[in-house]
């Protein structure tokens, strides 16, 4: 009997072995679905503002303090979760911005940047969907224009960030936000040395999902 029973045990082992390994995958599969699933057109709306400080960097602006080149920066945003875990936006940002040339003079332009991003619920995509959870990750890359509107001199624009979203009620969120945007050399009118110029924002503000 003894030797029927360890017989048995062994022979159990590896189809335990097996259903424990696939279980991960099953919940994994099942993650990943829910995740993807494509939501209605009239689904996952949202709109929100936000304000914050600018820096530009360009070929020069590290001559001047650091203190006259943060300026603000205002944001307006319109966006559509696409699945529970994508999500695509359409942002414009104005901003007076403050740096200097070769020179030393100081100098200023008024800016505006539109960009349309793709962002990734980075939590619901590796611990699963949680409507209920208070803190999100949201990594997003984004493409768009910027445009330097004193010399109407427009470039092609490529925006990394990520949010944090902070839920408040069903319809309610609060979000901080960080991000970087490269820009061409040309956008401060002035062409030397490296060839690209950037400006990155840290701003906050709330969302309205409808």
């Amino acid at each position: 009997m003894f030797n029927k029973l360890k017989l048995v045990a062994l022979l159990m082992i590896p189809a335990m072995a097996a259903g424990a390994k696939d279980g991960p995958q099953s919940g994994f599969r099942e993650n990943l679905k829910e995740c993807i699933t494509v939501k209605k057109a009239n689904e996952g709306w949202f709109i929100g503002p936000a304000i914050g400080t600018q820096l530009y960097v360009g070929d020069s602006d590290n001559l001047h303090p650091l203190g006259y080149r943060l300026t603000t920066a205002l944001e307006g945003h319109l966006g559509k979760w696409i699945t529970p875990a994508i999500a695509l936006r359409l942002r414009g940002t104005g901003a007076r911005i403050t740096g200097g040339n070769l020179s030393s003079n100081r100098n200023a332009m008024n800016m505006a940047f539109i960009s349309a991003d793709c962002m990734f619920d980075a939590l619901s995509l590796l611990a699963g969907m949680n409507e209920e959870r208070k803190v999100t990750v949201l990594p997003f890359i984004g493409v768009g224009a910027g445009m330097n509107i004193d010399i109407r001199e427009v470039s092609p624009s490529l925006t990394v960030g990520a949010q944090v979203l902070f839920r408040v009620s069903e319809r309610i969120n609060m979000f901080t936000e960080l991000k970087g945007t490269l820009l061409n050399d040309k956008t401060d009118g002035s062409a030397t040395g490296f060839p690209y110029d950037g400006s990155a924002v840290l701003n906050a503000g709330f969302q309205f999902k409808f």
